[in-house]
């Protein structure tokens, strides 16, 4: 592989790498982030528990809340209440019980639904704010790339056009016959 094959594919990796991490970002995020466009419906709690995860060695508590809404007369359930998983996760089995407390059961209560897809909805629209860090990560390695592509093309055409002999005006010989 020639040092320019190098020099071209640097620049490629990153911005590739950079686009993937953008693009498989944003699509954890979209939805969340939709969300909070969506039209409301009124929705009634149908029932709600807190679950025990465990999982990379810690506890948390998840309440999980079962609701209807009705949508072009169509009546509907889900049990989404957010896109964002941190703001129904809770160290404690008190705190997630305490954000239960505020979703009774047979209380109303404002659901958004996407109007493309009614049978999506959420309770709490949002995504994941620490989603930003990769796709910021992502945006890095996106001008990374283009920056050493730029770079490397400048430094293509500097030597090319160092190489290209240049008409002399003056049209006198040097010590090696060339023109000077």
């Amino acid at each position: 592989m020639s040092n320019s094959t190098v020099k071209t594919a640097s620049p490629i990796v990153f911005f590739a790498f950079g686009l993937f991490i953008i693009f498989t970002t944003w699509s954890k995020v979209r939805p969340g982030y939709e969300a909070g466009q969506w039209p409301v419906a009124n929705g009634v709690i149908l029932g709600a528990e807190v679950q025990k995860v465990v999982g990379d060695g810690e506890e948390t508590y998840e309440p999980i809340l079962k609701y209807s809404y009705q949508v072009n007369g169509v009546k509907r359930t889900s049990a989404l209440i957010s896109y964002d998983s941190h703001a129904t996760s809770f160290k404690s089995r008190e705190e997630a019980g305490a954000f239960l407390s505020r979703y009774p059961i047979g209380a109303e209560t404002a659901v958004r639904y996407n109007p493309g897809k009614p049978e999506e909805s959420a309770l709490i629209p949002g995504y994941d704010k620490q989603q930003l860090i990769p796709l910021g990560i992502g945006v890095l390695f996106l001008v990374w790339g283009m920056t050493i592509f730029r770079k490397t093309q400048k430094l293509t055409a500097g030597i090319n056009t160092e190489n290209k002999e240049t008409p002399n005006p003056t049209g006198q010989q040097t010590a090696c016959g060339q023109s000077r």
